[in-house]
């Protein structure tokens, strides 16, 4: 009897209390719900997709701190895959207060959905090269303000290869990103043609598909002086 009042008392005041998520960051979760009137031992936090939930592999957390409102961070890695398309995917949560070998019922479930569905393609990338100031010029048009952190550009000497990254240009909300880049990747003296592309990013592992080339002729070499430079006499006659 001891048992059911005290495994009773735990679930009911439990189950009464809040429990909320938010984001902390792109990975992990933060989760916070008022304190039991009856002080367990501690709390279990469990979590599932779209399948039950398995109460004997409790979700690992960091340690709850003491206090009137406990709360905990867990890390959450969504995904694994590195290119796209990605998904949207949904995840659920309980929580369970335990003494010794006593524990709770559930709480009031609560969810979160990532929308890991990758960044339109960047569109209209134009890249030109000044010679009298060094530098490429890269203008294209902002694809979706609201989801889009950041781009990056990248370059390669031969069309379709393996890319290197040249700059990062986060976004502001300008309609049309520019960037403005001092190119020493060809050394003074020399002539490339190279290939520039640019990447939009949601977080470090959401991306789009990368942006159509566009070529451009990197002329570093050095002026040459005119030739035939010579004097000539100019008659004018006068009647």
């Amino acid at each position: 009897m001891k048992y059911l009042a005290l495994c009773c008392a735990i679930a009911i005041l439990f189950c009464g209390a809040a429990f909320a998520q938010s984001t902390l960051d792109e990975s992990s979760i933060g989760f916070r719900w008022d304190a039991n009137v009856i002080d367990p031992e501690g709390y279990r936090l469990f979590e599932r997709g779209e399948e039950p939930y398995d109460y004997t592999t409790p979700r690992p957390t960091e340690n709850f701190p003491d206090g009137n409102i406990p709360y905990t961070t867990v890390e959450v890695r969504i995904t694994d895959v590195s290119t796209p398309p990605f998904v949207v995917t949904k995840r659920y949560w309980v929580v369970r207060a335990y003494d010794g070998d006593l524990e709770s019922t559930d709480s009031v479930e609560v969810t979160f959905t990532w929308d890991r569905t990758a960044p339109p393609i960047p569109s209209n990338l134009q890249a030109s090269y000044s010679r009298r100031d060094e530098e490429v010029t890269f203008t294209w048009d902002q694809s979706d303000p609201d989801t889009v952190k950041y781009w990056e550009i990248f370059y390669t000497e031969t069309s379709g290869s393996d890319l290197t990254n040249l700059d990062t240009v986060q976004n502001t909300g300008q309609t049309t990103p520019t960037l403005n880049k001092p190119i020493t990747i060809v050394p003074d003296g020399e002539r490339k043609f190279l290939y520039f592309t640019i990447v939009a990013f949601k977080d470090a592992e959401v991306f789009s598909e990368k942006a159509v080339e566009v070529g451009v002729d990197i002329n570093r070499t050095i002026l040459t002086p005119p030739v035939g430079f010579t004097t000539f006499t100019v008659v004018i006659s006068v009647e």
